[in-house]
């Protein structure tokens, strides 16, 4: 995310976009793991959460874009 951006967010924003990316961090951690186990169904399904919580994450960063730039 801009800098310029990140300052001018109010902190109900920051505190929003740091659960959002926090779930990602998450979910990755958990694909991972699922990965190193060999646990390939939980490691498919991690992933679909992943790519959710990404989408997630940028569909967040361009509403901030757009609405402080």
């Amino acid at each position: 995310m801009l800098d310029h951006v990140y300052k001018k967010m109010n902190l109900f924003e920051k505190f929003k976009f740091y659960r959002i990316k926090r779930k990602y961090v998450k979910t990755l951690r958990k694909m991972d793991r699922a990965i190193l186990i060999g646990n390939m169904e939980k490691a498919y399904m991690y992933e679909d959460k992943m790519y959710q919580c990404d989408e997630m994450v940028e569909a967040f960063m361009h509403e901030m874009h757009l609405k402080y730039s």
